[in-house]
């Protein structure tokens, strides 16, 4: 059993100030993913992490539509597994980054359509058995400056 610690960060938040009176906002297709991975002792892991990410309306524990996965073939419940070095614990990972393996761009329109979503998210230390983390995380805004 293994625990993930993270911190998400919405990725290059850009207002755009179309007049004085209106202010637009346009949100990149990736977010920074960033945790802490530990096993069921508290001890940290250092190798390859695996992991599936999926991107859920209104749905803190997993029952949910699915609106987004990392391996864009249509939503479904399993994606296919993306992988990354995990050092003392810690991996970092831009979600929708499509230089990963089986990465698909998010797209903004989930943003625009939905009030609440939430993160799943499923990890492997062997890329054959993964743990769903429980709960999902929900995704909010943070501030963004250059």
């Amino acid at each position: 059993m293994f625990r993930i610690i993270s911190k998400m960060f919405l990725a290059g938040f850009l207002m755009l100030v179309a007049s004085a009176s209106s202010i637009y906002s346009a949100v990149p297709g990736q977010i920074n993913y960033q945790g802490k991975v530990t096993d069921a002792n508290g001890n940290p892991y250092t190798g390859t992490g695996y992991f599936k990410f999926a991107i859920s309306d209104n749905a803190q524990y997993g029952s949910g539509t699915i609106v987004w996965d990392n391996d864009g073939i249509p939503y479904n419940e399993t994606p296919a597994e993306t992988s990354t070095t995990v050092v003392n614990g810690i991996f970092n990972i831009t979600l929708g980054n499509t230089g990963n393996p089986n990465m698909q761009l998010i797209p903004q329109n989930i943003f625009d359509s939905y009030n609440e979503l939430y993160l799943k998210v499923w990890y492997s230390n062997n890329g054959s058995s993964f743990e769903t983390m429980e709960p999902s995380e929900r995704l909010v805004s943070v501030g963004y400056s250059a």
